[in-house]
């Protein structure tokens, strides 16, 4: 509610995370917070501008096979620290380049020994996806964070997003 709020008069993610930060720091003795990565694409050009508030960083997949983490600076969990300025920063998408955006679940699950599914193994499995739509890339990617977790019972959640740029994008 607070995003859908506060979404039309901010210049920027940077700046909206900046002003849900704040909203979210008053009268919060419980301490209570949020992870966040927050996007606009520029639908003519490819530019995409992110800021993320304690969020994992998202996977970019190249139209010519790479694949690898974004590398963008991101303050802290909303809700914690008041006054936090947030950063916007800036990658292209070139066409039928892809970005995954995902939560802690998916590289925090767990398999029945305790073991991670981690960062390294989501970025292998996503560059074996990296042609695929984005539909079957979250697909792909879920199942084989099923597969590694064997049913194990998960504590947190597991969500993905993906989405191509370009005019070849398929949903």
């Amino acid at each position: 509610t607070l995003l859908r709020t506060l979404a039309p008069e901010a210049g920027s993610p940077g700046e909206l995370l900046t002003a849900m930060n704040d909203r979210l720091c008053a009268e919060n003795e419980a301490c209570m917070f949020v992870t966040l990565i927050c996007g606009l694409l520029n639908l003519e050009s490819g530019e995409i501008t992110l800021a993320s508030g304690g969020h994992e960083p998202p996977l970019k997949l190249e139209e010519d096979g790479r694949c690898g983490y974004l590398e963008i600076e991101g303050g802290p969990a909303l809700g914690l620290c008041r006054g936090v300025e947030y950063q916007n920063h800036r990658a292209l998408l070139k066409p039928d380049s892809s970005l995954l955006i995902y939560t802690d679940g998916v590289t925090d699950a767990t398999n029945a020994g305790g073991g991670q599914f981690g960062a390294d193994r989501l970025l292998a499995e996503a560059s074996r996806l990296v042609h695929r739509t984005p539909a079957a890339l979250v697909a792909g990617v879920t199942k084989c964070v099923d597969n590694f977790t064997q049913a194990s019972e998960q504590h947190d959640d597991i969500t993905l997003l993906a989405l191509t740029f370009g005019p070849t994008a398929n949903v």
